[in-house]
């Protein structure tokens, strides 16, 4: 499956069916949505901060997330490899302003100077079904430039 933006296309694995949709965020530079399995991701990329300490970064993604949610508790952090690049990974429960109960997976990954946020979630009564692929889209998950791509097409 392949998502793109201005700059990258994103390529990944699922087992299902997503549909790029609307972003409800400019920060959400790729935003997709499941009906069948009542789930969601967004893909966003930035530069990385070269005087950030790299779990600063990622505590920054989790408060970051944590500050649009009512109510929310860590219930894992995991320091791991992804494609042998650097990342982190932060699974989390909470309610959003309307007090609906969510869990999510989110996936910080360095890529040269970038850093790739990927976040998959669900309703919390839909998580054990969605886990699995969340897992499947976060480890698979490929950044690449477009030019590139175009370059090559030629």
């Amino acid at each position: 499956m392949t998502f793109q933006n201005g700059h990258y296309n994103f390529e990944l694995d699922a087992n299902s069916r997503w549909e790029a949709d609307t972003s409800p965020s400019p920060l959400y530079q790729v935003f997709a949505k499941n009906s069948e399995t009542k789930a969601a991701l967004f893909i966003s990329v930035f530069d990385a901060n070269p005087f950030l300490i790299w779990s600063d970064s990622r505590d920054s993604m989790y408060l970051r997330m944590r500050d649009q949610l009512a109510y929310s508790d860590i219930t894992r952090i995991k320091e791991t490899k992804f494609q042998n690049l650097d990342g982190f990974q932060v699974e989390y429960r909470g309610r959003d302003k309307n007090s609906v109960p969510l869990h999510f997976l989110s996936t910080q990954i360095r890529v040269g100077k970038k850093i790739l946020y990927l976040t998959t979630w669900s309703f919390e009564e839909d998580y054990a079904k969605n886990e699995d692929e969340f897992h499947l889209i976060a480890n698979s998950i490929r950044m690449k430039p477009r030019f590139l791509t175009w370059l090559n097409n030629d």
